[in-house]
């Protein structure tokens, strides 16, 4: 079998490669020899035979321009073609056909796991950025837009404000899952301007508190009252984590924090400092609805006058500090899966 040449131009394989046979000149003897012409006649000869190569020549290179030319129009109209077909080959995908509705239950899942760092290569921002499909599905699934996450010592502030006004407005009426991260300790150099900042966030937090379903908090005690204002308004609170610090405060001055005193569905609590002597009177909390509680360091005779308020428990984790002699103290009945 005759061997496929291999076009180094195209790619497609060529038959087998043809030779032309040139009809002999006058002075076929003298080429490829060093032998000059002897007569004038093989001087003419050899002008007349060059002049019509030259011609020849002249003209082939017209039909390869040609060729070459018609050769780029039709690669150009196989590339469109190839395209157009392509596209129409989309048309008819199934990932295309998916109803929008799963889609999003898709995009949903495909989230981060709370809580996370808003980033321009996490969803949801990068599904967005893939067609206008599914940015429109990203920006119309509100439960996409229901985790919000801010940090003011790491992240710029104009970019947090902006981040939670377009969750918030993008998230609809869906119940919230939020962390926020505060800065807890004081720095003289930029204290006052990280409370303002904090404040423009709480803000912005709370004036949606009755979508509040899971709330992280880490903010120091000197801003915990700028939570009042959500008093009696979150019936869907569910979790709270909430990480404070008194520093500099005395204990005698720690006002009573009674801001989630109402919470109807309050039902996992994950509270620290390292100030709360009087852990129950300075949270005012629904205890009596709790059925997960974690919390920092405490003596003894306050962990059981936390389970005393706590007839729901099922998981009580604790640190707990032993003194030197413990009265006996009854409690109710009390069931705990995890101790």
């Amino acid at each position: 079998m005759t061997p496929i040449i291999p076009c180094l131009e195209c790619g497609p394989g060529l038959g087998p490669t043809e030779t032309y046979h040139i009809d002999s000149s006058p002075v076929n003897d003298l080429i490829n020899t060093n032998i000059p012409p002897s007569t004038d006649a093989q001087i003419c000869a050899t002008r007349r035979t060059l002049k019509e190569l030259q011609t020849d020549l002249s003209h082939l290179d017209d039909d390869i321009l040609q060729m070459r030319v018609t050769f780029r129009r039709m690669q150009a109209k196989r590339i469109a073609l190839h395209n157009y077909a392509e596209a129409h080959k989309a048309v008819l995908s199934h990932l295309r056909r998916i109803p929008a509705e799963i889609m999003a239950e898709i995009f949903i899942h495909s989230l981060p796991k709370f809580p996370f760092k808003f980033s321009p290569h996490d969803p949801p921002f990068v599904l967005e950025r893939v067609c206008k499909r599914w940015k429109d599905i990203v920006r119309s699934t509100p439960a996409m837009w229901s985790c919000i996450s801010v940090d003011t010592q790491k992240q710029r502030q104009d970019s947090n404000l902006q981040i939670i006004s377009t969750c918030l407005a993008r998230s609809a009426a869906h119940p919230l899952l939020i962390s926020f991260k505060s800065q807890l300790f004081d720095d003289d150099d930029d204290d006052d301007a990280s409370d303002t900042h904090s404040e423009q966030v709480l803000a912005l937090l709370t004036a949606q508190c009755e979508r509040w379903h899971t709330v992280h908090i880490e903010l120091p005690w000197r801003l915990v009252d700028r939570l009042l204002v959500v008093k009696g308004r979150i019936p869907l609170l569910h979790d709270l984590h909430l990480s404070t610090t008194a520093y500099g405060i005395e204990d005698d001055y720690l006002e009573r924090l009674d801001a989630i005193s109402v919470a109807p569905k309050l039902r996992y609590l994950k509270a620290t400092s390292d100030q709360f002597c009087n852990f129950t009177f300075i949270l005012h909390l629904p205890w009596s609805g709790l059925t997960s509680l974690v919390i920092d360091e405490q003596i003894v005779e306050d962990v059981f006058a936390i389970l005393q308020d706590c007839p729901n428990l099922m998981e009580f984790r604790a640190h707990i500090s032993r003194p030197d002699s413990i009265d006996r103290l009854d409690l109710p009945k009390v069931t705990l899966l995890y101790l």
